[in-house]
């Protein structure tokens, strides 16, 4: 078929599919080039944000549990008081989190609840040790559950 063809054909033949295969090549790369663009807005405007929140709540979720075996350490039921800030900040975190990522709330409204079971267990236990009214039988176990 091509040997038919005229050497001014066949170079035309030849520049078109050169040309078609450098379209081709260009389209493809604009795609990808948008479907990246699109990935790292989200990384900027969801994915970062949210794990920069969520480390400044692991943070605060430390200080939470070390302030509250300090308090049982030295006796001071205040700074479990204290605490409660942190764990309001925490839980505005999470609203935060959720707002960013939609698709997460469900795992977030879990998340505030187990934080909510965690903080008011370890309050309990630590402010009963401070009063001097706890019954350790149960302590362990409570303890235990809350981990």
């Amino acid at each position: 078929m091509l040997s038919s063809l005229k050497i001014s054909h066949k170079l035309a033949l030849l520049v078109i599919v050169a040309v078609v295969a450098f379209v081709v090549s260009q389209a493809f790369s604009i795609i990808t080039e948008r479907n990246n663009s699109e990935r790292l807005g989200e990384v900027r405007n969801q994915l970062y944000p949210s794990l920069e929140l969520s480390t400044i709540n692991r943070g605060l979720l430390q200080l939470i549990e070390n302030q509250i075996n300090s308090a049982v350490t030295t006796g001071d039921d205040q700074q479990i008081a204290a605490t409660r800030e942190q764990l309001a900040e925490i839980i505005e975190n999470l609203d935060r989190i959720a707002q960013l990522n939609p698709s997460q709330q469900s795992d977030v409204k879990a998340l505030k609840s187990e934080l909510n079971g965690y903080y008011s267990t370890a309050t309990r236990i630590a402010t009963a040790i401070i009063e001097g009214t706890a019954d350790f039988s149960r302590i362990g176990q409570e303890a235990s559950a809350n981990a």
